[in-house]
């Protein structure tokens, strides 16, 4: 038999209120009511990934920069022999 490690973790959570059309709240509280969970989880989890998404993007970004770079410095350091 397994023995099973439970870890008390305390979620806090900050309170964002945002100002969205009735269209929008319609569409949110319909997928909420879909996948059965609250309006808030389903703005929680759709704001989340954004921000992860765009961090990845960013990094993507800085790394495909920094590529660049290194192998325009390799380019013109060839030129220069």
């Amino acid at each position: 038999m397994s023995e099973r490690c439970i870890i008390d973790v305390e979620v806090f959570a900050v309170k964002v209120q945002v100002n969205l059309n009735d269209d929008v709240v319609k569409k949110i509280d319909s997928y909420a009511k879909a996948i059965g969970v609250s309006r808030s989880a389903v703005c929680a989890m759709w704001i989340g990934n954004a921000v992860l998404g765009v961090d990845k993007a960013t990094e993507t970004l800085q790394r495909v920069s920094d590529d660049m770079v290194k192998a325009m410095t390799q380019e013109e350091e060839k030129k220069k022999k």
